[in-house]
C-alpha cells in the first residue's frame, strides 16, 4: 500500500478556503431572504456558485496536500464535473431554504441535508476518481460510511442554524448564526473530505492513466488559486455595493419617512377641521357610514346603513360589529384587525360581508380612515362603503358568460339570416379567419362544397323542427384547407315568439379521424411493411376457402421464412432489419399480381395465399413449385438496403387443399410444417407439406417433451465410457457418451436425440448435464488418477454449447465445486462447429487453455480447412474418423490417409486417437504406425462406469 503524507500549509489553506467560501454563500442566500426577492435568482446562483466552487476548490487543495510517490494528474472532464455537481447541489440546497414549494421546515431542512451532503460526497469521489489511478483506489467501508455521515449531519446543523437566522425579524450579516453556519459548513466539507482521504488506499505499484493528457498539478494550482481569487474579489465587491446599496436606501428611507410623518399631521389637523362637518353629513350621505371606536364598539351608524341592514342605530349603538353585523367564519379575522390598532395597522381600503337582520348576506367594498387622538393613536375607525352585492353577482355573471364563450370550442353566433355577429378566439384559430374578416358575412363563407344541396336542407329542417342539430361536417379554412368538424347548432328564439340568433358550436376533429384512420391501418396492416397483418390474412384466407369449396379450382398457401433473419438484426441493428423486411416485402410484391395477398404474419414470417389454382393437385403443385422457385431465384441478386447489398435466402412451406375442405387453421400449420421441414433441409429451399413430413414433426415434438420432462426429473439419463488404450492394450482415457433410456421410446440413439436436444434449445442443460455426472465420477475414482494408467477422460462438446460466451467460467465453477483439476478432462469438439460464423474458435480456446483445459478435435479430415485449426488453435489431441479407419489395412486410399495423418501428428507434437478399431489387423496396422491411442468394439464397448472401474482396476493390477 503506497503512503500518503500531507503539506500541513496546504492543509490548513483548504480550511480557510472552505469556511471563506461557506460564509460567502451563506452571506449571499441571505441576501435572498432579506428583502432581495427581484434578484433572488442572482443570489442564489451567487451563493450557489461559492459555495460550489468553494467546495471543489478545498477538494483539489486538499488534493494538492496529499504527497504520494508517483507523479499525479487529473483527467479534464471529471474534474470539470465534479464543479459542476458542486455548484448545482448548492444550489438545490440554498434553494430549498428559500423556495415556498415545501410545506414545511423539516422537509426543507431533510431535502437541503440531502442535496447538499450528496454534492460533497459525489464532488469528493468523482474528484478522486479523476487521478485514474491503476489499481483503481481502495476505499475502506467503514470510513467511507464515515464520511458520508460526516457531509449529512454537518449539512444539516449548518442549514438549520442558516434557516434560523434567515427567520429573524432583525438580520446582520456578519451574525454569530451565520459565522457558525459557515464553520459547520466548511468543517463539514473538510472532515468529509479528509475522512474520504483516510478511507482511500493506493496500492504500491498505483500510476495515473491520464498523466500525459490530465491536468497536472502545477495547472490545477494555478486554476484553483484563480478561481477562488476572482471569486472572492468579486464576492466581497458585490457585498460591499449590496451594503452601500442598503445605507443609500435606509438614508432614502428616513428622508421619506420625515415627508410622510408631516403630510400625516397636517392631514390630522384637517380632519379634526372637518369632524364636525363629517357628522353632519353622515346622515345624508347615499354611502353606508359606519364609526367604530378603537374597541371595535359602534359609534355613528348613518340611515343608509341602516336600511341596508334592516337595524336600527339604537339596535346596534356601543355594540361589538362582530356581534350583529360580521359573518361568523369572518368574526376572527375582524378581531384580529382590531387587536392591530396599536401598530397603526388597519386596511384603508378592503370588501367584507354583512349579515342583515333578515339574515341575508351583503357584500361591502370600505375605505377607511383613522381618526386620531392627541397623542397620535387611534381614537376612531371611520368606515365608507357601498353595497357591491348585486354588482358581483352580476360580474361573476358575465365572468361565466365570457369563459364560456371562450372555450377551446370554436363558438359563433349569427342573426336569423346566418349572418354571423360574434366568433370567439378558438373559431378564429380553427378558421383562420379573424372576426373583422367574417363579421357581416354568411357562414356560406367556411363552406367546404363537399355536401350538396340536400344535406342542408336536411340540416336546416332538424333545426326549425326541433330547434337543434349535430353532425359531422367539412368546412374549408380561409387557406383552402378542408377539416371535418363536429357541429352543434342551437336556435334561439326572441320576446316575440320569432327566430333571433343561431348559435353553432364546433370543433376540429381532424387528429382524432387521422387517429381513428391510424388505428384501423393498424389492426388490419403491418406498420412496418404496410402489408396485410395477421388478422386480415386470416380474414381473407377464409373467404377464399369458402369461395373454392365448388371444387373448381384448389387453393394453396406459401409460409416464406427469412433464413438467419436474427443474425442479420443481432448484427446491423432492428432499424436496418424493419428496412430489410421493407427490402423483402417490396421484392415479392413486385413478382406477384394485385390480386395475390402477401402478408407479413409476424417478426421475418410472410404468407401467400394463391386462390385460383388448377383442380388437378399435380397442377397446382407445379404452380406452386414455379412460384416459389421464382422467389428463391429474384433473392440471388441480393437487396438493397440502406446503401448496402445484402444477400438473404428464404425457406418456403407449401401447404395446398384441392378440396377447399381443410381449415384455415390446419393449412396454416401445415405451411409452417413443410417451412420447417425446408430449414432442416438446408435452407433457401422449399417443401411441400405431406403427411409423413407431419408425423415426422409430431414425433420429434413428442420426443422433445419426453426429453425436457427426463432433463427436468434427472431421468432416464446417464453416461457410459468407452476405454482408450495404448498399442500394449492399456487403458489411457476413456470417452465419456451420453445414453438416453426414455420410459417412452426405450433406449433411444444419441443420433435421434442430440439433434432434438440442439434444435430444442436443452442441449446446455443436456451437456451440463453429463459434465456432472462425468465428474461426480472422477471423484468416485479418486486415486486411481495417479496410481493407475489412466490420464484423462473426454468429453464432446456441442456445436450449441461453444456458441456460450460464458461456458468456459461455467464449466470451471463446476470443476472447482468438485474440486477436480481440468488436467483430467479433456473436451472433444468437431470441425463443423465452427461452420457458424458467429462463433469465434481464437477466443473461446484460448479463453479455455489459460484455465488448464486441453481440447481434441474429433472426425479428423472430415471438415473444412482443418489444417489451418491445427495451427492456430490449442489443440493437443487428433481423432481419426471410423469412416478412415473401416479401409485399413487392405483399402489403399484409407491407409495413405491414415498413415500420413499419424505422421502429421507426430510431427506436431499431437496425441493421435483412432475411432472404430473392430479388427486385430487394424489394431495391429495402427500400432506400428505409432498411433497413440485406440478405442473401438475390438477392446470394449461402451460400458457403464461401474463395469469400466472395475475395467480400470484389473487391467492395471
Amino acid at each position: 500500500m503506497m503512503d500518503k503524507e500531507y503539506d500541513i500549509y496546504l492543509v490548513l489553506g483548504s480550511l480557510v478556503i472552505s469556511f471563506l467560501t461557506s460564509f460567502l454563500a451563506i452571506s449571499f442566500a441571505s441576501f435572498i431572504v432579506w428583502h432581495k426577492k427581484s434578484n433572488s435568482q442572482w443570489w442564489l446562483f451567487g451563493a450557489a456558485l461559492n459555495m460550489g466552487l468553494g467546495i471543489w476548490a478545498m477538494h483539489f487543495v486538499g488534493m494538492l496536500a496529499l504527497h504520494l510517490s508517483t507523479p499525479v494528474a487529473f483527467e479534464p472532464i471529471r474534474t470539470l464535473f465534479s464543479a459542476i455537481i458542486a455548484v448545482v447541489s448548492a444550489y438545490l440546497a440554498f434553494w430549498t431554504l428559500v423556495s415556498a414549494d415545501f410545506k414545511n421546515q423539516v422537509q426543507r431542512k431533510l431535502f437541503g441535508t440531502f442535496v447538499l451532503g450528496s454534492g460533497v460526497a459525489s464532488m469528493h469521489y468523482l474528484g478522486m476518481d479523476a487521478m485514474q489511478m491503476f489499481p483503481t483506489i481502495q476505499y475502506d467501508p467503514s470510513l467511507f460510511l464515515l464520511s458520508l455521515i460526516i457531509a449529512y449531519s454537518a449539512s444539516f446543523i449548518g442549514l438549520s442554524l442558516f434557516l434560523k437566522s434567515s427567520q429573524q425579524t432583525k438580520q446582520t450579516l456578519f451574525s454569530g448564526a451565520n459565522l457558525v453556519s459557515a464553520l459547520v459548513i466548511g468543517g463539514a466539507v473538510s472532515g468529509m473530505h479528509y475522512t474520504g482521504m483516510i478511507a482511500a488506499t493506493f496500492d504500491y505499484n498505483s500510476y495515473c492513466t491520464v498523466l500525459e493528457e490530465g491536468i497536472r498539478f502545477g495547472a490545477l494550482s494555478v486554476m484553483v488559486i484563480g478561481i477562488i481569487v476572482v471569486m472572492l474579489l468579486l464576492s466581497f465587491a458585490l457585498i460591499a455595493y449590496e451594503q452601500y446599496i442598503e445605507l443609500q436606501e435606509l438614508e432614502n428611507n428616513k428622508k421619506l419617512y420625515r415627508k410622510v410623518s408631516k403630510e400625516v399631521e397636517k392631514r390630522t389637523q384637517e380632519l379634526e377641521q372637518q369632524k364636525g362637518m363629517n357628522e353632519r353629513l353622515l346622515e345624508t350621505m347615499d354611502a353606508i357610514v359606519v364609526v367604530l371606536d378603537r374597541e371595535g364598539k359602534i359609534n355613528q351608524f348613518n340611515q343608509t346603513a341602516q336600511t341596508a341592514t334592516g337595524y336600527t342605530f339604537k339596535e346596534v349603538k356601543d355594540r361589538f360589529v362582530w356581534e350583529v353585523l360580521i359573518p361568523y367564519e369572518q368574526i376572527d379575522g375582524v378581531k384580529a384587525v382590531f387587536n392591530q390598532l396599536k401598530a397603526g395597522q388597519f386596511p384603508n381600503q378592503h370588501r367584507n360581508d354583512w349579515v342583515s337582520k333578515q339574515g341575508e348576506v351583503i357584500t361591502i367594498d370600505w375605505r377607511n380612515s383613522a381618526l386620531l387622538d392627541e397623542k397620535g393613536e387611534v381614537d376612531y375607525i371611520l368606515g365608507t362603503g357601498v353595497d357591491v352585492t348585486q354588482m358581483i353577482k352580476d360580474q361573476q355573471a358575465l365572468e361565466l358568460s365570457a369563459v364560456a364563450f371562450n372555450t377551446q370550442e370554436a363558438m359563433v353566433v349569427t342573426d336569423q339570416y346566418g349572418n354571423i355577429l360574434k366568433v370567439n378566439q378558438a373559431f378564429e384559430v380553427i378558421t383562420e379567419y379573424s372576426l373583422d374578416e367574417v363579421l357581416g358575412k354568411n357562414m356560406q363563407v367556411i363552406q367546404s362544397g363537399r355536401h350538396d344541396k340536400a344535406f342542408y336542407q336536411k340540416l336546416w329542417k332538424e333545426v326549425e323542427v326541433y330547434g337543434f342539430w349535430q353532425g359531422e361536417i367539412w368546412n374549408r379554412r380561409k387557406s383552402g384547407e378542408i377539416f371535418p368538424e363536429w357541429l352543434r347548432i342551437t336556435k334561439i328564439m326572441g320576446q316575440q315568439g320569432e327566430v333571433a340568433n343561431y348559435i353553432g358550436n364546433f370543433s376540429d376533429i381532424s387528429q382524432r379521424k387521422k387517429i381513428e384512420e391510424e388505428l384501423e391501418f393498424l389492426a388490419f396492416y403491418d406498420p412496418v411493411t404496410e402489408l396485410p397483418n395477421r388478422r386480415l390474412f386470416n380474414d381473407r384466407l377464409e373467404q377464399d376457402l369458402l369461395h373454392c369449396k365448388n371444387g373448381s379450382h384448389a387453393l394453396a398457401v406459401l409460409f416464406i421464412d427469412l433464413d438467419n433473419f436474427k443474425h442479420i438484426n443481432d448484427t446491423f441493428g432492428h432499424a436496418f432489419g424493419d428496412e430489410l423486411l421493407c427490402a423483402f416485402s417490396q421484392k415479392l410484391q413486385d413478382l406477384l399480381s394485385d390480386d395475390i395477398t402477401l402478408s407479413r404474419f409476424g417478426g421475418d414470417e410472410f404468407v401467400i395465399i394463391f386462390s385460383e389454382l388448377h383442380a388437378s393437385m399435380e397442377t397446382a403443385m407445379f404452380q406452386c413449385e414455379h412460384m416459389a422457385q421464382i422467389i428463391l431465384e429474384a433473392l440471388e441478386t441480393g437487396l438493397e438496403v440502406l446503401g448496402q447489398h445484402i444477400f438473404v435466402s428464404s425457406s418456403i412451406g407449401i401447404a395446398i387443399s384441392s378440396d377447399c375442405k381443410t381449415d384455415s387453421d390446419t393449412l396454416m400449420k401445415q405451411a409452417d410444417t413443410a417451412m420447417y421441414q425446408a430449414k432442416n433441409m438446408g435452407k433457401n429451399t422449399f417443401r411441400f407439406y405431406t403427411e409423413s413430413i407431419g408425423e415426422s414433426m409430431a414425433e420429434r415434438f413428442n420426443m422433445e417433451a419426453a426429453l425436457r420432462q427426463d432433463l427436468s426429473l434427472d431421468r432416464g439419463i446417464f453416461v457410459v465410457y468407452q476405454p482408450q488404450y495404448n498399442a500394449q492394450k492399456v487403458i489411457i482415457g476413456a470417452e465419456a457418451l451420453v445414453r438416453w433410456d426414455s420410459a417412452i421410446y426405450g433406449m433411444v440413439s444419441p443420433v435421434q436425440f442430440i439433434p432434438v436436444a440442439e434444435d430444442s434449445g436443452l442441449i446446455d442443460e443436456l451437456g451440463m448435464l453429463v459434465v456432472n455426472k462425468v465428474l461426480d465420477d472422477i471423484q468416485t475414482l479418486g486415486g486411481l488418477f495417479q496410481t493407475s494408467s489412466l490420464q484423462h477422460i473426454s468429453i464432446n462438446l456441442s456445436i450449441k454449447q461453444l456458441t456460450d460466451p460464458n461456458l468456459a467460467n461455467r464449466l470451471l465453477t463446476k470443476f472447482q465445486e468438485h474440486e477436480i483439476t481440468p488436467n483430467k478432462v479433456r473436451f472433444e469438439f468437431t470441425e463443423s462447429a465452427f461452420l457458424d460464423n458467429a462463433l469465434d474458435p481464437k477466443t473461446l480456446f484460448s479463453e479455455m487453455s489459460e484455465i488448464g483445459f486441453t481440447f481434441s478435435l474429433d472426425d479428423f479430415g472430415t471438415g473444412f480447412s482443418s489444417l489451418s485449426y491445427l495451427k492456430e488453435l490449442p489443440i493437443s489431441e487428433l481423432k481419426i474418423d471410423k469412416s478412415f479407419v473401416d479401409g485399413i489395412p487392405h483399402e489403399e486410399s484409407d491407409t495413405t490417409i491414415c498413415s500420413a495423418t499419424i505422421g502429421m501428428a507426430l510431427k506436431l507434437g499431437l496425441e493421435l486417437v483412432a475411432e472404430g478399431v473392430e479388427t486385430q489387423e487394424q489394431f495391429d496396422w495402427l500400432a506400428e504406425q505409432g498411433c497413440d491411442l485406440l478405442q473401438g468394439y475390438l477392446m470394449s464397448r461402451p460400458i457403464p462406469f461401474e463395469e469400466f472401474n472395475k475395467l480400470l482396476k484389473e487391467s492395471n493390477q
